[in-house]
């Protein structure tokens, strides 16, 4: 099925934001590359980078395969600026790759535990002075990949050396005014890895992550190993695709120890673990202390878990015993798209926001989530599947959800019992929120779900549904932007009376027209009489206007006048419904036979998308069989044209009452005796064709076709 991601391929330096280093009086440029003086990363001097030097890295067919330390500090007018070039014929982004990579002599990191961490480390250099770190450093428009094991390096001592297990794409082992933008990091244990420890002697601050496409990073078995682990003193991602992690990981999209955290416009997919890991500081125990620890603002952000995605998706507070550590504070959480396809079949139920529980920390939690304006919807795969329930919460505590003005899916829970004490939360608001639309159906609106395009079409129900946000966010957190599922970014205004719910703004687009399918059914056929065997017929969405088909049944082994009623005809879906039926006539009777097919087939849809065109019907045969039920040994000859004599040999032959080629009568047979018919072909249409013979205690069928010539 479709999938969120998309490389990004220097998207932005299509919207003009990328080069940062165009904007201040750059003191030098070292241009990297095949055609330029500096031919290898290592012979750039990246221990005399001066504020405003600019290192444009530019693309070529063969990857980089060499780390870098950035040691040096720009100011707040004159950024560092590593920045890829992209090839100018395809936009392929230049590619970092540590399989192989070598740390040059000039590599010489502050402690000998660093070697080997990450591909791009931010850190000082052996002999820095304390309290000296890293800052005013953009790292722009390159692809790393590579940076875990079982891939190895070449260390400054010449000798090849393993990946320690948590090794990043970028490392900041300490850094502030950091800027990570337009990069892909992939195929690393960490994606990116943002460090605080010895209170402010080693502080990372003011990180910006934009425009980045961060995908399938991780260690399989491990959970330490996320997308995005991030511990600083204020943190924002936006515009970024966030992907899940690589299959057999358990790591989270995106987990962060942060005070004056801001997640915005992202499209955040999960892997098997969180989208979001919002919990207490580690490192740094400083970083509690600072403002805004006790305050995070999440909104504009699309979250999708997919088919084989989590049973929970945003934990906020804490994780570990020690709940003195914990947040203790607000989460804001609104304008948000929140989508689940994970099948019931794998998770019954998926929980949105995960508290503290008193279980492990021994105290009432005192979190408090803002959750207004949202949409969550628990939208089937495939039509007629079933989802996980939703559940808006898990915890046995005493935290605070406050629901404002959401969609959410009718059957949604509001809390999940884990069995691991009494069911805690305390609510506001759930009574008034939007289950579903107008008529109950769940259905938000979007464009087109089943191609992950989660925008509001013009008709959708969740339009002008918004309330005012919360005073603590007003004029400081609006939402003002969209992040389109290609990565651009887009204005949002408020086009009628109100915000619209979710991430997207009215996008004045007609809704596709939903996925169609057709069930298959079985039914045993009876002994006499006409029993019905009924098809569904399913939308993966309700559609706006009335839909319908047609149909019409065809001949597989059970033939129609025998088996079953020949049936055909115009289905007609209402709007806002989501099945409806066929029935098919099976006509009973005491012959033994085996079990017989035949199809329903589809065609001429009209308000909605065929993906599923054809349901198998299965007449299950439930009379037994005598002990002179009729069978075929072989005949001869193998194939001839209409008039050809045909014998065959047999056993309970005697009191034949029919001699079939296809369903088609033979032009004449003879029972010769109890294991011995002649029959003659009839006129019919060239090709192989099944022979059959039925007798007062049975039919039954030649394992070879005859060949009608």
């Amino acid at each position: 099925m479709p999938q969120l991601h998309k490389t990004i391929l220097a998207t932005a330096v299509a919207a003009g934001i990328c080069a940062m280093g165009g904007a201040f009086a750059s003191a030098a440029t070292y241009d990297v590359g095949p055609a330029y003086a500096y031919t290898t990363l290592s012979s750039v001097p990246w221990s005399a980078l001066q504020p405003g030097d600019v290192v444009n890295i530019h693309w070529r067919a063969a990857p980089y395969k060499e780390h870098i330390l950035l040691s040096q500090s720009g100011t707040a007018a004159q950024h560092i600026v590593v920045h890829g070039v992209p090839d100018p014929a395809t936009q392929q982004l230049p590619v970092l790759d540590s399989d192989g990579a070598v740390e040059a002599a000039n590599i010489n990191y502050c402690w000998s535990g660093l070697y080997g961490n990450g591909a791009v480390m931010v850190s000082p250099r052996a002999g820095f002075v304390y309290p000296y770190i890293p800052s005013y450093i953009d790292i722009e428009n390159l692809k790393i990949i590579h940076a875990r094991a079982p891939y190895s390096f070449q260390a400054p001592d010449g000798t090849t050396q393993n990946y320690a297990r948590f090794t990043a794409g970028i490392n900041v082992e300490r850094g502030q005014n950091i800027t990570i933008r337009g990069c892909e990091l992939t195929d690393n244990a960490l994606g990116l890895f943002v460090n605080s420890k010895y209170n402010t002697d080693a502080l990372s601050a003011n990180i910006l992550i934009e425009h980045n496409d961060i995908h399938h990073n991780g260690v399989s078995g491990d959970a330490s190993c996320h997308n995005c682990y991030t511990e600083a003193a204020g943190v924002t991602y936006q515009y970024n695709h966030i992907g899940p992690v690589i299959t057999g990981s358990v790591a989270d999209a995106i987990k962060d120890r942060s005070s004056n955290l801001v997640i915005r416009y992202n499209n955040i997919e999960s892997g098997p673990s969180d989208c979001l890991d919002l919990i207490e500081a580690q490192s740094d125990k400083y970083i509690a202390t600072l403002p805004n620890y006790d305050k995070t603002w999440i909104y504009g952000n699309t979250f999708y878990n997919g088919p084989t995605g989590a049973a929970y998706l945003i934990n906020y507070g804490g994780l570990d015993t020690d709940y003195s550590m914990y947040r203790k504070g607000t989460l804001y959480f609104y304008n948000n798209t929140v989508v689940n396809q994970a099948p019931y079949n794998a998770w019954w139920r998926t929980v949105v926001f995960v508290f503290p529980y008193r279980y492990y920390t021994g105290v009432d939690s005192v979190e408090r989530v803002d959750c207004r304006n949202n949409i969550f919807a628990s939208l089937p795969v495939t039509p007629g599947a079933a989802p996980a329930v939703l559940a808006m919460m898990a915890t046995d505590n005493t935290p605070f959800l406050d629901m404002t003005a959401n969609y959410v899916s009718p059957g949604t829970q509001l809390a999940y019992y884990t069995g691991q004490g009494p069911l805690g939360g305390l609510v506001t608001g759930w009574a008034m929120q939007h289950f579903g639309d107008a008529n109950g159906v769940d259905n938000p609106g979007f464009v087109n779900p089943s191609a992950l395009d989660f925008r509001l079409a013009k008709t959708a129900y969740c339009i002008d549904k918004g309330t005012a946000q919360n005073a603590a966010v007003a004029g400081l957190f609006d939402p003002q932007f969209e992040l389109m599922s290609d990565l651009n970014v887009i204005p949002r205004p408020t086009l009628g009376a109100a915000i619209d719910l979710g991430a997207h703004e009215n996008s004045g687009l007609a809704a596709a027209a939903p996925p169609m399918s057709i069930s298959s059914a079985s039914l045993s056929e009876g002994n006499s009489g006409v029993k019905n065997m009924i098809f569904t017929v399913t939308l993966a969405s309700p559609s706006a206007a009335a839909a319908q088909v047609s149909y019409t049944t065809a001949n597989g082994t059970a033939a129609a006048g025998s088996d079953y009623t020949a049936t055909s005809g115009t289905l007609i879906i209402p709007a806002g419904q989501t099945s409806a039926t066929i029935a098919v006539p099976i006509l009973g009777d005491t012959v033994p036979e085996p079990d017989e097919t035949f199809t329903v087939n589809l065609s001429n849809a009209v308000g909605a998308t065929l993906i599923g065109g054809q349901g198998v019907g299965t007449i299950v045969n439930d009379d037994s069989a005598p002990v002179n039920a009729p069978v075929i040994y072989s005949f001869t000859p193998a194939g001839g044209a209409a008039g050809t004599v045909v014998t065959i040999t047999g056993q309970y032959l005697t009191g034949a009452t029919g001699v079939y080629l296809h369903d088609i009568p033979a032009a004449s047979y003879t029972v010769v005796n109890d294991t011995t018919i002649t029959f003659v072909v009839p006129a019919m249409a060239a090709g192989p064709a099944k022979l059959k013979v039925i007798t007062p205690a049975g039919k039954c069928w030649a394992v070879n076709n005859f060949v009608v010539n």
